[in-house]
């Protein structure tokens, strides 16, 4: 296949919390239990297997 046709995967993942207000207008920012970070990642990939393999290692690695 030519590589400028191959399919291009992409995986999100989002830790935190994207809300800065409650119920009507309430600020959340200082009360307990809000998480002042939001994290966005994205991995793009053309080989989905490579990265599966690369992160069950690395789950494996860290949960022995």
């Amino acid at each position: 296949m030519d590589t400028s046709q191959k399919k291009k995967y992409l995986f999100i993942d989002e830790s935190g919390d994207p809300f800065f207000f409650g119920n009507r207008k309430k600020l959340l920012v200082g009360t307990e239990g809000f998480q002042p970070y939001l994290i966005i990642g994205v991995i793009e990939t053309t080989d989905r297997k490579v990265l599966r393999k690369a992160v069950v290692g690395f789950m494996n690695s860290i949960t022995s």
